[in-house]
């Protein structure tokens, strides 16, 4: 049996956090291209946009494990969600 500790969750959340920031741009990208214009809530589309729009925390180095796990799941999700409009 896997325990979860605070810190899993905590990289889980983040990593949500991340790709619902992505399922945005996405939509602010198609906004754009169809508009011509910048979307009023969620930027150009780009994922620098989505998360310059939030307060940005501190970022923690790389000898964070929860931070590592956190970056592993968003840089996976990146990797499937290219994937993805490659088969498309």
């Amino acid at each position: 049996m896997t325990v979860n500790t605070p810190d899993d969750e905590i990289a889980r959340h983040d990593a949500l956090v991340a790709m619902a920031r992505t399922a945005l741009s996405e939509l602010a990208d198609r906004h754009r291209a169809r508009t011509g214009r910048v979307h009023p809530f969620w930027g150009n589309g780009s994922l620098m946009a989505a998360a310059r729009a939030h307060p940005l925390a501190p970022e923690p180095d790389f000898d964070n494990d929860s931070y590592c796990a956190c970056m592993e799941l968003v840089l996976r999700a990146l990797v499937d969600w290219r994937i993805s409009q490659t088969r498309n």
